[in-house]
């Protein structure tokens, strides 16, 4: 089941396999239709989830440019004057093997997008063991 968030046109939707009972984060779909950008898709790894996470928690209103957060994966906010708003745009860029792609968001899609990039990690780390943190299972 995939919940929209009603203010936003984006949405982070985890893609799951089922292996030997337990179930896998595959990648994180992130998907933006940003007025001046367009539809964009973004596929996250496990690993590009808590980097691009990181990013977004830590981008300061006014600072400009591409923030590297590892694993392939990148955050760049940028001036954008030509918008409805005057907002500032952020944008996702990732390499992953189901595809490279690019997304761009508003400030309030921006927040939406951490806060379930954050969801998504806390229920897999914890409770479907992505990385083996299970002491049990080691």
């Amino acid at each position: 089941m995939m919940l929209l968030h009603r203010a936003t046109f984006a949405e982070a939707r985890p893609i799951t396999a089922h292996r030997h009972d337990q179930v896998e984060l595959v990648a994180v779909q992130v998907t933006s239709n940003h007025p001046s950008h367009h539809h964009g898709v973004v596929y996250l790894s496990a690993d590009q989830v808590g980097s691009v996470h990181a990013g977004l928690s830590t981008l300061i209103p006014g600072q400009y440019g591409r923030f590297d957060v590892g694993s392939g994966a990148e955050v760049r906010q940028l001036r954008h004057d030509a918008s409805p708003d005057g907002e500032d745009v952020v944008c996702i860029r990732s390499e992953h093997p189901f595809g490279s792609g690019e997304c761009c968001l508003t400030g309030r899609e921006t927040r939406y997008i951490r806060s379930r990039l954050g969801q998504i990690g806390i229920a897999f780390l914890h409770e479907n063991i992505w990385g083996g943190e299970d002491a049990l299972a080691q």
